[in-house]
């Protein structure tokens, strides 16, 4: 149980995954919205550079939980499969989509900014748009919807989670917890 899952449970590296991502993608929902409502100086400029990096850092965990969660099958669902565990496979796919896209359109409208990038000041990220303003607004519109439409979702599969520990009391928030 430690590489691939089981019909019952999820490995041990299938649970870091979706910990570590779940407290990086909150991390950074939070870090996002204190950038665009806070009234941020010129000594807080360098927390966008802490959210391009975590950011990055997040889209590569996400390719690398893509990968794994492509490489192992998932546990059997729990329980009967009806509208609400078509919900949660609907809601699962939209959270993959999102944690490409939103990482995906903050690079490219930072890019099409013309500010240079980098990896928490250890290498330069390469650009991957041109400078160009309507990209980096239309960017970074993509990048705040999807990070709203995120929040939804990320809500709906916390309170679809909890319901199912502390309503129906089945297993599926304890086998994906330690």
């Amino acid at each position: 149980m430690l590489w691939k899952n089981t019909e019952s449970g999820y490995s041990l590296v299938g649970k870091l995954l979706h910990w570590v991502l779940a407290i990086f993608i909150i991390s950074q929902i939070g870090l996002g919205l204190y950038l665009q409502y806070a009234k941020i100086g010129v000594a807080d400029l360098y927390l966008y550079g802490w959210h391009k990096a975590f950011g990055m850092m997040a889209f590569s965990l996400i390719f690398l939980r893509i990968f794994w969660r492509l490489s192992t099958a998932s546990p059997q669902p729990l329980g009967a499969q009806t509208f609400q565990a078509k919900l949660a496979i609907s809601l699962h796919r939209l959270l993959y989509l999102l944690m490409v896209v939103i990482p995906l359109s903050g690079w490219i409208a930072s890019s099409a900014s013309g500010f240079p990038m980098s990896y928490f000041n250890l290498f330069p990220l390469p650009a991957i748009a041109p400078v160009s303003e309507p990209v980096e607004t239309a960017f970074f519109a993509i990048h705040d919807v999807a990070g709203k439409l995120l929040i939804v979702v990320l809500a709906l599969h916390m309170a679809g989670a909890l319901q199912r520990h502390f309503i129906k009391r089945d297993a599926t928030l304890r086998r994906m917890w330690f």
